[in-house]
C-alpha cells in the first residue's frame, strides 16, 4: 500500500482505504477499482492523495476483529478525559465516536 497524489493516479488501480469527504461521508469504498470517472470525481472534491494497493494486498485483512476491538479500547482510554463531560450531548457523542474511529485508523497504520 502507498499514498499517491491524485495527479499520479492511473485507471485500474485499487483503493486501499475508503475515500472520505470532509463531511464524513464515504465517496469511494476501499477496494474500488479506479477508472477515469472515479479519478475525476476524486479531483472534483479537492482530495490531495489516496491510498492504493495491489489486488493481492486487498485480499489480506488489515486488522482482525480482535485487533480492532483492542485498538478501540486503547483509543477510548486515550480520549476519555477529553470527552468526559461532553458525552451527555448526542451530537458530541457522535463526534466522540468519529474521533475514536479516526484514532483506530491512525493506530492501525502504525502496525
Amino acid at each position: 500500500m502507498k499514498y499517491l497524489p491524485i495527479s499520479k493516479l492511473e485507471p485500474n488501480t485499487f483503493l486501499a482505504r475508503d475515500v472520505i469527504l470532509p463531511n464524513g461521508k464515504i465517496l469511494l469504498k476501499q477496494g474500488a477499482k479506479l477508472d477515469a470517472y472515479y479519478i475525476d470525481t476524486i479531483r472534483k472534491y479537492d482530495i490531495e492523495s489516496v491510498c492504493i494497493a495491489s489486488e493481492d494486498e486487498l485480499k489480506k485483512p488489515m486488522l482482525t476483529d480482535e485487533e480492532l476491538q483492542v485498538l478501540k479500547l486503547v483509543a477510548r482510554d486515550r480520549k476519555k478525559n477529553l470527552f468526559k463531560y461532553a458525552l451527555i450531548d448526542s451530537k458530541m457523542k457522535e463526534l466522540y465516536e468519529a474521533i475514536i474511529m479516526h484514532t483506530v485508523w491512525e493506530m492501525s497504520r502504525e502496525k
